[in-house]
């Protein structure tokens, strides 16, 4: 079994840094990646996932990454 559990509790200037950007690209992604269907809920979607981006950017902290994933799930 993988875990990422190292990378988040790291203080390590360069996982932290990794962990960050894994965050972000992974967003990305799944935007890139979603199926448009009703124009609407689609712009809906992309804007919330460039919210969660944009938090993910301002909190460094490594549990912000959790908050985007769920906020993500739900969207």
């Amino acid at each position: 079994m993988i875990s990422i559990k190292k990378f988040l509790t790291s203080d390590n200037r360069e996982s932290i840094d990794a962990h960050e950007r894994m965050g972000n690209l992974l967003l990305q992604a799944i935007g890139l990646h979603a199926e448009e269907g009703e124009r609407a809920d689609y712009d809906a979607f992309r804007a919330t996932l460039a919210d969660l981006e944009a938090s993910l950017a301002n909190d460094k902290a490594p549990s912000s990454v959790f908050v985007a994933t769920g906020g993500a799930r739900r969207s």
